[in-house]
C-alpha cells in the first residue's frame, strides 16, 4: 500500500485518493437479502476430473516448451494414493519413443533416499548400528586425517555430517568414472577402498574437510557411496541387489534398478545436453549415492510408502518410529546460505520452497542429462516427483528451476484433501465472523467483491450489494473490476520478466529503452534510471494533473505518445532516485519500455507472459465502457449530498500499463500467490526484486510500507505483508497478502464510500488474531 492511493483518472475520470468517510446515507434501494459467504473447502472431491487432469499435462507440456526440453515425466500423489501421472514429449529424440509415466529415467541423487531406506532397514535388522564405526563393518579403517580418533558413522554419512566432500571426483577423468553404454566395470568397494585407503590409487587427503565428523553439514556424494558398501558389507550382498531385495521388488518397483543389464535401453529415456545431443545412457562405480533407474510411477511408490509410515498396500519396507527417525533433520552445523535447503535429515532435504508450502521433505538430482526434484508436505501428506532427462542451459540446479513446477502440483493435491472436522469448524467460525464484518461494511455503504484464501484453500467468495444499480444485478464472485493501480503489479513483473532475459538492465537510463534514440528525448531524463520507475523515486511528475488542466477528456482514446507528450516538457519535481513520489508518468514510461523492447503491444506482452500461463482468464483490458456489459460492475462514486451518482465512462487506452486492468478477487488470490521465485522470473532475478525497496511509509494506519519493485511491503501488526491497492472513478480495491500465514485478500469495491484497505485489515484481524 501507498501513502495515498493514488489518482488514475483525467479530470472526471480520477478520483481524489480514498480518505475516511463518514457512513454514507441510507440507500433509496432496499438492501439486498444476505447471502450465504461461499465456502469452498468443506468437502473434496476424490480424484482430480479429465479437464484437471488435461491441465496438469498441459502445465507440464509448458514447461517443457519454457525451459527446451524435449520431454517430462510427473506424478502426484496423496496419502497412499496415486492421484495422477503423465509424461509428454519424447523419451528419445533419436527414436521418437514417446515419454511415458512408465518410462524409467536416470533418478540421479533422489537415488539416496533409497540408499538411506536400505541401512534403515538394516538397522531394524540389527545388522548394524547407524552410529557404530564403519571401519568395523568394511573391514578396513576408513578415518579423517587430521582427527583420527573420531570414528566415521552410518548416521553421518546419511547426513552428510562425514567431513566428506566430492574434491577426488571432480578430479576423476570422465572415462575413468563414467562407462556408457554399459554396467560401470569396478566395484563399489574397490571403488571406495581406492578412494579411502591412504595406499588407495585415488587417495586424497583433501577428500575430508577441515571439520570434524560430525560437527559440520558438507554435501558428499562420496559419503553416501560409502554408506552403500557399509550396507553391503553388513548383509553379505551387493547393494544393487539388497536394495532390491529390501525395497524394489516388495514395493512393486519393476521398473527400477541400478544396472543397465536390467533393463533394454530402447525404454530408457536418453540423457540429452541443453543443445539435445544424446550423452548416452551411462553407469558409475559410486552408484549408491546417484545411480537409481526408475520412473515417476515407480518411483511415487516407494514416496508414498515412506509418506504412510514405511508401508503401501499392506507392504511394509520400514517400521513408522524407523521413517521417523529417517526424516528428523539435523540443523546444527547447517550452513545458513544454502536455501531454499533448511535442514538435511538421514538422506532426505528439508526444503522452504515458497509462502504456501514453507516446509517440504525430498531430495533434487542432477546429473549429466538428468534434472529430477520430488518432495512431499508433511502436514497433507501429498507430495509430487518430476523427472527430466535433459540439461538446463545454464545447468544450475534442479532445485530452482522445478520448484515452482512441483510446488504448484503439490497445490493442486492439497485443494482436493478434505480437512479435518476441527478444522472445517473453526473456518467455518472464521467465516462467520468475516461475513458479519462485512455485512457491517456494507450497511456503511461497502459495495465489493470479497475474496479470501487461507493455507492455499478459499476461505471466503461473496458479493455484497449490486453490480449495476439500474438493473439491480447482484454482484457474485465472477463479476469483474476495474482495479487501477494493481496493474502496476503486472507492468512491473513484465519489466522484471525482460530484465531476467537481459533484455534490460535496472540500472541503465530508461531513455535507452523508449522509442527512437536516447536524445531525442528530455534532457532532464537522461539519468533517470528503469529502477527509479519502478520505485517512484524518477522525478517525474503526474501526467494526469496534466491531462486534466489541459482539459483531456478520458472518454476519447489517446496513443502512448499523446499520454507522454502531456509531460515529456514538464520539469522533475526532484532530481532522480532522490525521493519517492508517487508517479503514474513513470509507469506509462514502463508500458512503452515493455513494447519498444518486447517488440510486442504491452497488452499482448502481459496476456502471453503474465496472465496465459497463469490461467488468470477473468483478468484482462477489455473494461466496457457503457453499462449493460454481462459481468462487469458498474462504478459510483460516494456523495455527501445524496444517493451514488455513477462514475463517467473512460477509455482504457488513458490508464494503459498504470491502470487499465480489470478483474476478479480469485485471479488475484491466484496473482498473489504467483509470487515466488521460479514462477515468472528466476530465483536469482526474485532476490533482486525483493531486495530492491525505498521508503514509502503510510498505507494501513501506523504501518511503516517500503516500495519494492513490484509491490509495498509492511506489516499488519507485526506481521510481514506485501500488498498494492488501486483506485479509479467509481472502483477500489486493495490486495494484501500475508506469506507467513498463507493467507490473501482481495477487496473489489465499485464505489468509493469505504476504504478497502481498511477492510482488507479488519479481515485479516478476524481471521489470524
Amino acid at each position: 500500500m501507498k501513502p495515498a492511493l493514488p489518482c488514475l483518472t483525467l479530470a472526471a475520470l480520477l478520483t481524489a485518493p480514498l480518505a475516511a468517510k463518514p457512513a454514507a446515507p441510507p440507500s433509496p434501494r432496499a438492501p439486498l437479502p444476505a447471502a450465504t459467504p461461499t465456502l469452498l473447502m468443506t468437502r473434496a472431491r476424490p480424484a482430480f476430473t479429465a479437464a484437471e487432469q488435461q491441465s496438469l499435462a498441459a502445465r507440464l507440456a509448458a514447461y517443457t516448451a519454457q525451459f527446451n526440453m524435449d520431454g517430462a515425466a510427473a506424478a502426484i500423489v496423496q496419502g497412499d494414493r496415486l492421484l495422477w501421472s503423465a509424461g509428454v514429449g519424447t523419451a528419445n529424440p533419436l527414436t521418437n519413443l514417446p515419454l511415458t509415466a512408465d518410462t524409467p529415467h536416470l533418478s540421479a541423487s533422489i537415488s539416496k533416499t533409497v540408499t538411506a531406506a536400505v541401512l534403515m532397514r538394516l538397522t531394524e535388522q540389527r545388522l548394524l548400528s547407524l552410529d557404530s564405526d564403519i571401519s568395523t563393518i568394511l573391514g578396513f579403517p576408513v578415518r579423517h586425517p587430521a582427527y583420527p580418533d573420531i570414528p566415521l558413522t552410518c548416521r553421518q554419512l546419511l547426513s552428510h555430517r562425514g567431513s566428506l566432500t566430492d574434491t577426488q571426483l571432480s578430479l576423476l577423468p570422465t572415462e575413468e568414472l563414467y562407462t556408457f553404454g554399459a554396467d560401470h566395470a569396478e566395484s563399489l568397494e574397490s571403488f571406495c577402498r581406492s578412494l579411502f585407503l591412504p595406499s588407495g590409487s585415488r587417495y586424497l587427503a583433501a577428500t575430508y574437510g577441515p571439520d570434524a565428523p560430525g560437527t559440520r553439514f558438507e554435501y558428499s556424494n562420496l559419503g553416501i557411496a560409502l554408506a552403500g558398501l557399509v550396507a553391503e558389507k553388513a548383509a553379505g550382498v551387493p547393494f544393487d541387489e539388497l536394495s532390491q531385495r529390501l525395497i524394489l521388488r516388495p514395493l512393486g518397483m519393476t521398473r527400477s534398478g541400478w544396472r543397465l543389464a536390467d533393463f533394454d535401453p530402447a525404454t530408457l529415456a536418453m540423457p540429452l545436453n541443453a543443445a539435445g545431443a544424446a550423452y548416452g545412457h551411462y553407469t558409475f562405480p559410486d552408484y549408491p549415492d546417484g545411480g537409481l533407474y526408475t520412473s515417476v510411477n515407480d518411483y511415487s511408490r516407494f514416496l508414498r510408502a515412506i509418506m504412510n509410515g514405511g508401508s503401501l498396500s499392506r507392504t511394509r519396507i520400514l517400521q513408522p518410529y524407523t521413517v521417523r527417525q529417517m526424516l528428523t533433520p539435523h540443523r546444527t552445523g547447517y550452513p545458513e546460505d544454502a536455501a531454499p535447503l533448511t535442514g538435511y535429515s538421514l538422506g532426505w532435504s528439508h526444503y522452504a520452497f515458497d509462502g504456501i508450502h514453507p516446509l517440504v521433505i525430498g531430495h533434487a538430482g542432477g546429473e549429466q542429462g538428468v534434472n529430477t526434484l520430488m518432495a512431499f508436505n508433511p502436514a497433507t501428506l501429498t507430495g509430487a516427483v518430476v523427472f527430466l532427462h535433459k540439461d538446463f542451459q545454464d545447468r544450475g540446479p534442479a532445485t530452482e528451476s522445478l520448484a515452482p513446477l512441483l510446488s504448484d502440483f503439490m497445490l493442486a493435491a492439497e485443494n482436493l484433501q478434505p480437512l479435518s472436522v476441527r478444522e472445517q469448524r473453526r473456518r467455518l467460525a472464521q467465516v462467520s465472523a468475516a461475513d458479519r464484518f462485512l455485512t457491517t461494511r456494507q450497511q456503511e455503504g461497502f459495495s465489493g467483491q470479497v475474496f479470501v484464501s487461507l493455507k492455499g484453500r478459499p476461505l471466503l467468495s461473496k458479493g455484497y450489494g449490486e453490480a449495476d444499480l439500474g438493473t439491480a444485478a447482484p454482484i457474485t464472485p465472477r463479476t469483474r473490476f476495474a482495479i487501477g493501480s494493481i496493474t502496476k503489479t503486472f507492468t512491473a513483473t513484465a519489466i522484471a520478466i525482460l530484465a531476467d532475459r537481459g533484455e534490460i538492465d535496472l540500472d541503465h537510463p530508461m531513455v535507452n529503452y523508449l522509442p527512437g534514440t536516447p536524445a531525442e528525448w528530455p534532457a532532464a531524463w537522461q539519468a533517470i534510471t528503469v529502477r527509479h520507475l519502478l520505485l517512484h523515486t524518477s522525478g517525474l511528475g503526474d501526467y494526469v494533473e496534466q491531462g486534466a488542466a489541459l482539459g483531456v477528456d478520458p472518454r476519447l482514446p489517446l496513443t502512448p505518445e499523446q499520454i507522454i507528450g502531456l509531460f515529456r516538457d514538464v520539469p522533475l519535481t526532484s532530481p532522480p532516485g532522490t525521493t519517492h513520489s508517487y508517479s503514474n508518468s513513470g509507469m506509462f514510461l514502463l508500458g512503452a519500455i515493455i513494447t519498444k523492447v518486447s517488440g510486442l503491444s504491452y497488452q499482448v506482452f502481459v496476456e502471453q507472459e503474465i496472465l496465459d500461463p497463469l490461467e488468470l482468464n477473468d483478468t484482462g483490458f477489455d473494461v466496457p465502457a457503457a453499462a449493460g456489459q454481462e459481468a462487469h460492475a458498474m462504478g459510483y462514486n460516494w456523495s455527501e449530498e445524496g444517493p451514488a451518482t455513477p462514475a463517467l465512462p473512460f477509455d482504457t487506452s488513458i490508464t494503459w500499463s498504470a491502470g487499465a486492468l480489470h478483474s476478479t478477487g480469485a485471479d488475484l488470490d491466484r496473482w498473489a500467490r504467483a509470487q515466488r521465485p521460479g514462477q515468472l522470473v528466476s530465483p536469482a532475478a526474485w532476490e533482486v526484486i525483493q531486495s530492491s525497496q525505498v521508503d514509502a511509509s503510510g498505507g494501513i494506519p501506523e504501518a511503516g510500507f517500503f516500495k519494492q519493485l513490484i509491490w509495498f511491503t509492511g506489516n499488519i501488526d507485526g506481521r510481514p505483508v506485501f500488498t498494492h491497492d488501486g483506485s479509479i472513478d467509481g472502483f477500489a480495491a486493495s490486495l494484501i497478502a500475508l506469506p507467513e500465514e498463507q493467507l490473501t485478500i482481495a477487496i473489489l469495491q465499485n464505489n468509493t464510500t469505504t476504504d478497502p484497505n481498511a477492510i482488507a485489515a479488519g479481515l485479516a484481524g478476524l481471521i489470524v488474531p
